[in-house]
């Protein structure tokens, strides 16, 4: 990630700019209110422009007449990867700028018919000091861009057709980080995907976490609050992870409690982060408990 050399006085500041509103800066603005917390490098990816563009459109939505998106700074290590958390590098610097939705930028959305009056969620407040959860939000966005990426590979399919995150995205006594539905091709009832997204840091020390979770959703796997909530009777539990060593953990532990709990394989699904840098359903990036090798996330004759 670029480290941005702007003072954090200066870059929080609000200055006078003169670029009107056009349809491209209201898709990023639109993005910016789907993903509610964001960087530039996620926004660019969900848009499909690039960081340079992306950093552009938000700065212009930052600042007067426009003030339609916050502003938030934060450290370096905020960002970081538990593995590097004592890298001196990181006293210095702060990690790329966070962007959230804020009521002006609310109104436009709403008069232009692109957001409901009741969508608006309170814009949170990072900052330095304030910054825990932070990246791990961001993570959770990170299966989100890679979904809508998706639809620019396969302009056949619906793509995304339900996001929630926070606690929208609670189901009966059971708490994911997210939601999201992907819907394939167009017909009288699509095929899909139900994803209920778990982002792991690996600041777990014990498995008990894990475990937690897995009875969790085995739980959930026997009633029908999925279906009631999505259509879809079926879901997959997507952990998202820092490495591949982390990933490989995850799903061994889940694979023995399978075994143990007689639950029927590929329900959960693990993923390192950088893996979803690959735009593509079909390759071999995705660990399922209790599978030897990796595998695709859909087969080519569903795809």
């Amino acid at each position: 990630m670029a480290v941005s050399k702007t003072p954090r006085r200066k870059l929080l500041t609000r200055g006078k700019g003169d670029h009107p509103l056009t349809p491209l800066k209201f898709q990023v603005l639109k993005a910016v209110q789907v993903c509610y917390v964001s960087i530039p490098e996620q926004i660019a990816d969900y848009c499909g422009i690039s960081v340079k563009a992306a950093g552009n459109h938000l700065f212009d939505l930052f600042h007067e007449p426009i003030a339609a998106v916050n502003r938030m700074a934060v450290d370096r290590s905020a960002l970081a990867g538990i593995d590097v958390l004592g890298d001196p590098a990181l006293l210095g610097g702060r990690a790329p700028t966070i962007y959230s939705l804020n009521k002006k930028g609310a109104k436009i959305l709403t008069e232009l018919g692109l957001m409901g009056k009741d969508e608006f969620k309170d814009p949170p407040e990072y900052g330095p000091g304030r910054d825990w959860g932070l990246a791990h939000e961001l993570q959770v966005r990170d299966l989100l861009v890679w979904f809508k990426k998706l639809e620019r590979e396969y302009p056949d399919h619906i793509g995304v057709s339900m996001w929630r995150h926070r606690g929208d995205a609670w189901i009966g006594p059971v708490k994911p980080d997210g939601i999201i539905v992907y819907k394939l091709h167009h017909a009288d009832k699509p095929k899909g995907v139900v994803c209920l997204v778990e982002a792991d840091r690996n600041t777990e020390r014990t498995q008990e976490r894990i475990i937690e979770k897995f009875y969790q959703y085995a739980y959930l796997f026997q009633t029908n609050l999925i279906e009631e909530l999505t259509g879809y009777a079926r879901a997959r539990v997507i952990f998202t992870t820092p490495n591949a060593k982390r990933r490989d953990t995850i799903a061994g532990i889940i694979g023995a409690l399978m075994k143990e709990n007689d639950i029927e394989r590929d329900r959960f699904w693990c993923v390192q982060r950088n893996s979803l840098e690959t735009v593509s359903l079909t390759e071999d990036i995705w660990r399922v408990p209790g599978r030897e090798v990796l595998m695709p996330f859909m087969a080519q004759n569903v795809v």
